[in-house]
């Protein structure tokens, strides 16, 4: 009879055991270097943002979460810094190893779709790292041999930069089957793809703050003009030293506008540092009327323009942006 009782209740140990799998998943890795530090989670699940808040211990990590449907996690430092990506669904468990120094050297494994994803993004380091037409067209090839694979999906709308080449996005999203597109991946993108298709190619007088009164800025009239979007959480240094560069650049006029939630914050933020250039804030950047035809989707996002005010670069590179600048400012021409 003992082990009668003892054998249901093993049983009923392992039934439960199945159910608690298959009600979460589990993520575990390793951050290369061994640090013990903080790490944040968000994922996009059960119609709402998800956030946790986990701890590396000597490198090591482990947490879990809830997504019936598959869904991307996205792991950050407490400095916010991405340091990998991961598919995953409940029932799954996923294992990564980080490199804080170099987000594309991710490894995954537990799952092929994040094994695919991680071995593209290491294969391709280099080229998706300098981004532009050149990794967006190691994108669209792998696409184009691999239209049944939500990976496929996945670097069309984490890693291709549609900001440069909107139709292109949309006739590689239409390449992909609809399995292997689901919505929850794709709805951002959409949303990304109608503003762009409709967006306007010159940059006309826009209404923002310094702070004590309303000032305009106008691209037009300047040798060259870069209109910087970006808040206090995505503001790294690297962007702040392209910003510098671009300051630097003779005959070109810089705004780097903050899309900070209040004046409040984004007063308090810009008093923390010496940068000399023109900034500002406004409300509203993704909804206000006077951006709603510039493509904005997201911040950082970059707007060069030439004297006229025509856009030569919109997108989220600081790097290409500067580069643009760097082109129309040169002495040659």
């Amino acid at each position: 009879m003992t082990k009668w009782i003892s054998g249901i209740f093993a049983v009923l140990v392992l039934l439960a055991a199945g159910c608690s799998d298959d009600a979460q998943f589990r993520v575990s890795g390793h951050v290369e270097g061994n640090p013990t530090m903080n790490l944040r989670v968000g994922y996009y699940s059960r119609g709402a943002y998800q956030t946790l808040v986990t701890a590396a211990r000597e490198g090591d990590f482990e947490f879990f979460g809830n997504a019936p449907q598959p869904a991307v996690i996205e792991i950050f430092d407490y400095d916010n810094r991405l340091l990998g990506r991961g598919y995953i669904s409940n029932g799954q468990s996923l294992e990564l190893t980080l490199d804080p120094s170099d987000f594309y050297a991710t490894e995954a494994g537990g799952n092929d779709e994040s094994n695919r994803w991680s071995t593209f993004l290491r294969t391709h380091a280099e080229v998706l790292g300098t981004g532009g037409t050149s990794a967006n067209a190691a994108i669209a090839e792998y696409i184009g041999g691999h239209r049944d694979d939500v990976v496929s999906t996945l670097l069309l709308t984490y890693h291709y930069d549609a900001s440069i080449d909107a139709l292109g996005a949309d006739s590689l999203l239409e390449l992909i089957s609809a399995a292997a597109r689901p919505a929850v991946l794709t709805d951002a993108l959409n949303y990304q793809l109608q503003r762009l298709v409709t967006a306007t190619d010159t940059l006309h007088e826009l209404l923002y703050y310094d702070g004590d009164s309303a000032r305009t800025f106008t691209a037009a009239g300047h040798r060259a003009a870069v209109l910087a979007i970006d808040d206090k959480d995505c503001r790294s240094d690297s962007i702040v030293a392209a910003l510098q560069a671009m300051h630097s650049r003779r005959g070109s006029r810089l705004l780097e506008l903050s899309s900070d939630a209040d004046m409040t914050t984004w007063r308090v933020h810009m008093n923390l540092d010496s940068a000399d250039w023109e900034r500002g804030w406004t409300s509203a950047v993704a909804a206000a009327p006077q951006f709603e035809n510039l493509g904005i989707t997201a911040v950082p996002y970059f707007i060069v323009c030439d004297s006229v005010g025509r856009m030569v670069y919109r997108g989220p590179s600081a790097t290409l942006a500067l580069d643009a600048l760097t082109n129309l400012t040169s002495s040659n021409r």
